[in-house]
């Protein structure tokens, strides 16, 4: 299958701060979230030391071993999820390094639309003026005041992987309304499309190659 091919082209200033941003945000969640597993520990810790009723010194025994267990159960926990939000972290200063984006651009002519179903997102077929189809799919193009647009653009930064690091539609046209809306009922006639998968137009050609049955 054909997939939509974009632009890779530098950040806009815009784009980078708000790149940097969910770095940021990222970075003051992991420390939140190390300071909260700090806290519920010595909290923890300080209770079972006030309920322990073992007399000295045989009740700092009982409390080390109380500590040792705790540092054994959580440190592992810790260091992994440590070593997550590092990754994570170096994956968006890879991304500001690298400084470029993927754009998918959409100079759309008319598109069809096909109902939810069960939350799934919705699913668009945009016929560009040259006449090729775009299938857009999932959860984030749900309707907008400007959204489906005659003009607009899909931007993101990836990582190497693939995974999103941040995602945004660009509207640059004219909210426009669906030429035909396919129900519901049928979508179950309909192999779902990839997301930004391309066909051969028209719309109506394009639809007619997704039947299943």
């Amino acid at each position: 299958m054909k997939s939509l091919q974009p632009q890779i082209r530098d950040l806009s200033p815009v784009e980078r701060r708000a790149l940097q941003r969910e770095r940021n945000h990222l970075q003051r969640l992991w420390s939140a979230q190390r300071r909260r597993g700090l806290i519920i520990f010595l909290t923890v810790w300080v209770t079972l030391a006030l309920l322990t009723g073992v007399p000295s010194p045989n009740r700092w025994i009982v409390l080390g071993c109380w500590l040792f267990s705790g540092v054994v159960i959580c440190f592992p926990t810790l260091a992994h999820e440590r070593r997550c939000a590092a990754k994570r972290l170096s994956e968006y200063d890879k991304a500001l390094s690298n400084g470029q984006c993927d754009d998918y651009s959409f100079a759309v002519r008319r598109y069809w639309e096909v109902e939810e179903v069960n939350y799934e997102g919705p699913v668009y077929g945009f016929e560009f003026d040259d006449g090729r189809v775009v299938f857009v799919v999932g959860q984030e193009f749900y309707k907008s005041a400007r959204f489906p647009n005659s003009a607009f653009s899909l931007v993101s930064v990836a990582t190497a992987s693939g995974k999103l690091l941040i995602s945004e539609i660009k509207k640059t046209g004219v909210k426009i309304s669906p030429e035909r809306v396919i129900p519901s009922s049928m979508k179950r006639s309909l192999r779902i499309p990839n997301h930004l998968e391309l066909a051969d137009g028209p719309l109506e050609k394009a639809f007619e190659a997704l039947k299943t049955a």
